[in-house]
């Protein structure tokens, strides 16, 4: 049984995502969020400046450091904009949340990994697909 505890559950995301917010019930179940690797988001008009300012500076840090920590409370205080932020095109983005999830978006495509299975529930609210089922 100890096995079926450490499985990864991958999916793929079939509904398109254009803010982070979407993701909030998952980032409510860890402490802290990372992120890592890069980062790349395109306005489809204009970033506004609080938003433009969060960006660039989370670019920064992760070319500096290659991962960025924010806990829970600072996305609904000090990064709320960033995250609710409407009609973004994410082209490269990869969310970790401390050990139980995983969001990546690659080039335009969106994958998620579940390493707690508390966490299906949420999964399905997204649209997902397992090994090409759709739930």
């Amino acid at each position: 049984m100890e096995e079926d505890n450490n499985k990864v559950l991958k999916f793929s995301i079939l509904r398109p995502i254009a803010n982070l917010l979407a993701f909030n019930a998952l980032y409510e179940k860890s402490d802290k969020i990372r992120f890592i690797g890069e980062l790349e988001i395109t306005p489809y008009q204009q970033f506004n400046s609080e938003y433009g300012s969060i960006y660039w500076f989370l670019q920064y840090m992760l070319l500096k450091n290659g991962i960025f920590e924010i806990e829970r409370h600072e996305i609904k205080e000090e990064y709320l904009v960033f995250f609710s932020e409407k009609n973004i095109n994410f082209e490269w983005l990869c969310i970790k949340g401390d050990d139980n999830f995983m969001i990546c978006c690659i080039d335009g495509s969106w994958k998620l990994e579940i390493y707690t299975y508390d966490l299906i529930d949420i999964a399905t609210q997204f649209g997902v697909a397992l090994n090409g089922l759709s739930l």
